[in-house]
């Protein structure tokens, strides 16, 4: 990762304004900086290991030639408090920009499509949930406008024509057939925010990572984009039977009304589940009004989905019979595997060797359910969960915080669609 004087020094070499850092490695040093500006100065923290510097406590804004060496101490104590390991070069002082819109523009290579580049808002704007436009390198001179008009939809009309010709200007010399991302080796850009007013524009802030050994920037044609998409599709295909799936088989159903093995089932009928659910039992006819089944195999139709509640010792074996019926997704809620117990190993093993064998994906185990707003799959009583689909999808380690977030959700009316533990 380089410096923000070394990332500065880059974007300069490719005609981006930028403002003049300059680095004081001691409190006297800061004070000389912040006189010679003759301006308030923001005062950065310059390391390596320190990449969120705000929240490290490595930036002051606005500070007089008065308060300098008292910010740069201020500066420094903070920093190796909340990161006692980093190495810290000193402090950055360079002069304060006169405010305006605040853009940001990114850009990664990404292994499996290329140059990806991002254009947005940004300062804190970045942070407040406003999807960037984004395109693969190389960026030509009209992708470049079309971005701006989707990132920031009338923001240059009328006297902003001379900032948009800035700002086509800076994109291109990112990601444009001669940019920066196409001829150095940076593996990473973090350009904000780039803040223009008036004619101009000027990048305050930024940050570069070197390229990965083995990776380039590479240009993708459009067979290789296809082809690219083509495989991501394929890793993502069982999604649907993650959260909209057609059918659900519970292995190990109960007809104890007190018991997961019931409650799971009775909660998404009660909740409005559509598909087919099939109750796997060893001797029940019917649980919940639905006709049980000895073992997934027996089952008539196609299963996409399972919920495994059995025994720890008896999952492997249920994991294969769920492979073999074309399951797409396994999701293992029993408990007792390395997780509890260290003499375990060898069982979690065997259950980890059914899944890798085959298609079939697995969630947990020693988990506690899914909640799909779409599908009206409850995660507990239908009354804890929200009823609209939201685009949040929330995944959890813990079933404790999984349960707890579905129903602060649904209390709050925050629009939570999905949640996995």
């Amino acid at each position: 990762m380089k410096t923000e004087i070394e990332s500065k020094s880059l974007l300069a070499r490719y005609g981006i304004a930028t403002t003049r850092p300059r680095l004081a490695t001691s409190a006297e040093e800061a004070e000389a900086a912040v006189t010679e500006a003759g301006r308030p100065c923001a005062l950065k923290v310059v390391s390596p290991d320190i990449v969120h510097k705000v929240a490290a406590g490595g930036v002051r804004l606005s500070v007089t030639a008065g308060d300098a060496a008292a910010a740069f101490s201020s500066i420094m104590a903070a920093c190796r408090q909340s990161n006692p390991n980093a190495a810290i070069d000193g402090v950055l002082i360079e002069e304060m920009v006169e405010p305006g819109l605040e853009v940001f523009i990114g850009a990664r290579v990404d292994p499996h499509y290329g140059t990806v580049l991002l254009l947005g808002p940004g300062g804190s704007n970045v942070e407040q949930g406003q999807r960037p436009a984004a395109a693969l390198a190389p960026i030509t001179p009209r992708l470049a406008e079309e971005l701006i008009d989707s990132a920031f939809p009338g923001a240059f009309d009328g006297k902003g024509r001379k900032s948009r010709e800035v700002l086509t200007r800076y994109i291109l010399a990112i990601g444009g057939e001669d940019g920066l991302m196409m001829k150095e080796k940076v593996g990473e850009l973090d350009v904000n925010p780039i803040i223009v007013n008036g004619a101009g524009a000027v990048a305050v802030d930024a940050v570069a990572g070197d390229l990965p050994s083995g990776m380039d920037a590479r240009r993708m044609s459009d067979a290789e984009l296809d082809a690219a998409l083509d495989a991501r599709r394929a890793r993502l295909g069982n999604f649907g039977a993650l959260f909209d799936p057609a059918s659900i088989a519970f292995v190990g159903a109960s007809t104890q009304k007190e018991k997961l093995g019931y409650r799971v089932i009775r909660n998404m009928l009660d909740f409005g589940y559509k598909g087919q659910i099939y109750p796997i039992h060893p001797s029940a006819d019917e649980i919940c009004g639905l006709k049980a089944y000895k073992s997934v195999s027996d089952i008539p139709g196609p299963v996409e989905r399972a919920y495994v509640a059995v025994a720890n010792r008896q999952v492997p074996e249920v994991l294969r019979a769920c492979r073999e019926k074309g399951v797409r997704v396994a999701q293992v809620l029993t408990a007792g595997f390395s997780e509890y117990s260290s003499d375990s190993g060898d069982l979690e093993r065997r259950m980890l060797d059914e899944v890798r064998t085959g298609g079939m994906r697995m969630v947990g185990p020693n988990c506690m359910g899914t909640f799909s707003a779409s599908a009206r799959i409850a995660l507990a009583a239908p009354r804890y969960c929200p009823e609209e689909p939201g685009g949040i999808t929330f995944f959890s380690q813990s079933g404790t915080f999984a349960c707890d977030v579905n129903r602060r959700a649904q209390v709050m009316g925050l629009p939570v669609g999905r949640v996995l533990s």
